[in-house]
């Protein structure tokens, strides 16, 4: 999931690349819809995904949910049936294509979710989006370069790019973490002045401690592995034909398949083992997984098409600035990142990582 997330449609291109399945590589220069170029439909695509894959995660960041918390399989429950229904509106569209590997796209994904909800309860959604869209891009990287044989443009230079990956990742780390702050910092400062004046002032929730914020961060970089993975095995389909788009189907179908094989021992592991009631959290949860598995896919589906119409060096960048979104959200509507040098830090590791994506892009294909 890449906003998640750099994205997995990425993925798919790297790797149709290679076995002669990809859509068009070189970007638009024809008319789609209502006449329009695909370049400008390319763009109005790429922003649609930017925009889904930034904040589809958002709904479980505010009100009750960020109070209460949630339970993460049944957020997945929900999200995953959303996803499979709506995966089916490309057959209004597109002929019905099945591939057994959609199975394991779903897998890898329902993997990838999972970790990505840890991610965020412990690190944030601005941190954790940061750190898991570098290793994304790093290990979609390797599959194309190791594992697929595809010749580098530059080797030398892919592998400065994948450096620049490193170090914008380090820094959008260190910057969730304790060590640029001052002994007293912002938020302890703040809160005694008001309690010096007011006695029944209560403070905010404290922030995240840096032990807990290191634990996402680590399952964020891990997250990489499967997120990096989901469309890998359409590789290996040898289809003549432009199966990206049609293969959402298989995707979709394919998670609604592993759902259950995933939820069932877990929910049986509560109940029977653990005698620990599930909390459905059925007023609240239900509609937000569904308004979260609604924007995913949307954001999955455009980003095929930009890639498709821009081409891999131009819309596999644009697609990174999700990750943009992703911490303009943490910063001023959760206020996970707090302090001008934290900011600073991250904005500046945001920008190297894009760089990075953007290097890579030019001389990793």
């Amino acid at each position: 999931m890449l906003a998640v997330n750099a994205s997995i449609s990425e993925i798919v291109f790297l790797s149709n690349s290679s076995n002669g399945t990809c859509p068009n590589a070189t970007g638009g220069g024809g008319t789609a819809l209502f006449g329009w170029s695909t370049t400008i439909w390319g763009f109005i695509m790429a922003a649609v995904s930017i925009l889904m894959f930034g904040s589809f995660m958002i709904p479980f960041k505010f009100g009750s949910l960020k109070k209460s918390g949630f339970d993460p399989m049944v957020m997945q429950v929900f999200m995953n049936l959303t996803i499979g229904l709506t995966s089916l509106l490309v057959l209004s569209y597109r002929e019905f294509y099945w591939s057994y590997f959609g199975i394991l796209s779903g897998a890898l994904w329902m993997i990838t979710n999972m970790m990505a909800i840890v991610a965020i309860q412990n690190a944030g959604i601005s941190i954790a989006q940061g750190v898991w869209s570098g290793t994304t891009i790093i290990v979609s990287f390797v599959w194309g370069a190791a594992i697929f044989g595809e010749e580098a443009k530059s080797l030398a230079l892919a592998l400065v790019s994948l450096g620049v990956l490193a170090v914008g990742i380090t820094g959008i780390s260190i910057s969730g973490t304790n060590l640029l702050a001052k002994k007293k910092d912002e938020y302890d400062i703040l809160a005694d002045e008001i309690d010096a004046y007011d006695d029944n002032y209560k403070p905010p929730e404290k922030p995240l401690s840096t032990k807990t914020i290191l634990f996402g961060i680590l399952v964020a970089s891990l997250l990489g592995i499967p997120n990096g993975s989901v469309y890998a095995p359409i590789h290996y389909i040898t289809s003549t034909e432009d199966i990206t788009v049609p293969y959402i189907v298989s995707f979709g179908l394919g998670l609604l398949i592993v759902t259950p094989v995933f939820a069932i021992p877990y929910f049986a592991y509560f109940h029977f083992v653990k005698k620990t009631p599930i909390d459905w959290n059925l007023k609240v949860l239900p509609l937000r997984a569904v308004m979260a598995g609604t924007m995913w896919n949307i954001g999955n589906w455009a980003s095929l098409y930009a890639l498709s119409y821009l081409g891999y060096t131009v819309g596999f960048p644009l697609s990174q600035c999700a990750l943009l979104l992703g911490g303009v959200w943490g910063i001023f509507l959760f206020k996970e990142i707090t302090g001008a040098r934290r900011i600073g830090l991250y904005s500046i590791s945001c920008i190297v990582l894009i760089g990075g994506a953007v290097m890579l892009g030019i001389y990793g294909k």
